[in-house]
């Protein structure tokens, strides 16, 4: 009874201990020295703004950023009346970057989606719009942040 034991703990401490690494790393090893926008106004302020935060002046790989951003709008559901009750906002980033010393240069592509209702009250539906869109916007922000430090890790 007590072998068993002994062997089940000591096959779990084996198991346990796998050696993988997490991947996901919060240090900036870069430098984003300008950003141009075209397309959407608005979400290109909260885009700037979200990159701008993180960035280190200490760095020695230096980065150009062009970003073209795109809106759109599409209906997700509506009630037995035909009346509109949910949106679905996709906003679409297309990001082309180029390094100081030129050996990085690319561009990709992010996506983003989410859903806001329609309420009674039209200034309620206006201020869930703005939410989620601030919140597509951090989450594009931060797709693009994890792009280029994979592409920069990489190289």
């Amino acid at each position: 009874m007590i072998k068993k034991k002994f062997i089940l703990c000591f096959c779990l401490v084996l198991l346990n201990n796998c050696g993988f690494k997490v991947v996901k790393n919060n240090f900036q090893n870069f430098n984003i020295v300008e950003i141009k926008t075209s397309g959407e106004s608005k979400i290109n302020y909260l885009l700037k703004s979200n990159l701008k935060r993180d960035n280190k002046k200490n760095n020695n790989k230096n980065i150009y950023l062009d970003i073209k951003t795109n809106k759109q709008r599409n209906i997700r559901e509506k009630n037995i009346k035909n009346v509109i009750t949910k949106y679905q906002m996709v906003i679409t980033s297309e990001v082309s970057y180029t390094s100081i010393d030129g050996n990085n240069k690319g561009n990709f592509t992010v996506e983003t989606r989410g859903d806001y209702e329609v309420d009674k009250q039209y200034s309620r539906t206006i201020n869930n719009e703005k939410n989620l869109v601030t919140n597509l916007a951090d989450e594009i922000a931060e797709e693009i942040i994890n792009n280029i430090r994979i592409i920069i890790n990489d190289s």
